[in-house]
């Protein structure tokens, strides 16, 4: 996910999620799990849920992500947001303007890197 992108498109997903969902903003916390003041931010633009509650509003709701590079490259990489805290993702939203060339070290810096890969096949993987 592009962060400059979904900093402005947040409040206008949530309200979309939660209108297709046709569900009160109580509702749709205690199904989030947080509190109705949290939607109520997210809805105003005051704060943005994290990368992992993003998708799953969007698994479950339909409306697509704005911009989902982050998730495309976490594709490429083999890589599940379950695999990742907060800090990885914010490293890897950085990644995104990481030649491509040098995604190898980003892989091993957000700490998914497996002792069985080998170069070969990071590079593949990167390069799909």
């Amino acid at each position: 996910m592009d962060k400059q992108n979904i900093d402005n498109d947040v409040p206008i997903f949530i309200k979309c999620a939660r209108s297709r969902m046709k569900i009160t903003q109580d509702v749709f916390a205690e199904k989030f799990g947080c509190t109705k003041a949290n939607v109520s931010a997210w809805e105003n633009g005051l704060h943005e849920p994290s990368y992992k509650q993003l998708r799953r509003i969007s698994d479950e709701s339909g409306v697509p992500l704005p911009s989902d590079k982050i998730g495309l490259l976490m594709d490429r990489l083999g890589i599940t947001v379950d695999q990742l805290d907060v800090d990885q993702i914010d490293i890897l939203a950085t990644s995104l303007s990481v030649p491509k060339e040098s995604r190898p070290q980003v892989k091993k810096v957000i700490g998914t890197f497996k002792e069985t890969d080998t170069g070969a096949d990071e590079e593949k993987s990167i390069e799909q």
